[in-house]
């Protein structure tokens, strides 16, 4: 039916065009890999989050404020992190209306 050069050809053409299509799916693993993970890192942010939003009200109670007063003595940049923590709080809460799909 069909030539036996033509059909050796068609095989290396089939086998080179298979090695190349390997070749690419990994380079398209590989780019999508690096693509994500900012997400990646996002969605571990929003996680801990969700974990721990609920000790942020801790430091607005008078037994916080103490606690957080004798904490930040040996522990100054969580200091720092407790001025702001009632802002970052209000921030993120606003993410916690957002419907996830």
């Amino acid at each position: 039916m069909y030539p036996s050069q033509t059909l050796a050809t068609l095989a290396r053409q089939e086998t080179e065009v298979r090695r190349r299509i390997g070749v690419r799916r990994g380079q398209c693993v590989a780019a999508a890999t690096a693509a994500s993970e900012p997400l990646v890192w996002l969605d571990l942010g929003l996680t801990l989050w969700r974990r721990t939003s609920s000790v942020g009200g801790l430091r607005d109670s008078p037994f916080g404020r103490l606690w957080f007063d004798a904490l930040t003595r040996y522990f100054p940049r969580l200091g720092r992190l407790a001025r702001w923590g009632s802002l970052l709080h209000g921030v993120l809460g606003l993410f916690s209306g957002v419907p996830r799909s």
